[in-house]
């Protein structure tokens, strides 16, 4: 879990400075570049996959329940469907 939180910490900057953007863009949408957008997703995608990759590892039901020991397998299914349900609604 800590590998996970280091690996956020070194695309959280990039992903701050795209959302700021985003949001700067729709208040003043002649400022807004596609390209910008694109150059800031390209210097922190490389790492953003590579820790969407290994959260994968994370979510496994066993390392759930080392790490939260109280969690059963109710627990555990309804998280599931939760990401699952999450997973495939579109965001608003």
């Amino acid at each position: 879990m800590v590998e996970n939180v280091e690996q956020y910490q070194m695309f959280q900057g990039a992903l701050e400075t795209l959302k700021d953007y985003c949001i700067q863009g729709r208040k003043t949408p002649s400022l807004y570049e596609a390209n910008k957008v694109c150059n800031i997703i390209q210097s922190f995608a490389d790492r953003l996959c590579g820790h969407l990759h290994e959260e994968i590892d994370t979510l496994a039901p066993e390392k759930l329940c080392a790490i939260f020991p109280n969690l059963n397998q109710r627990d555990l299914k309804d998280m599931n469907r939760a990401m699952i349900r999450r997973s495939l609604t579109p965001p608003k």
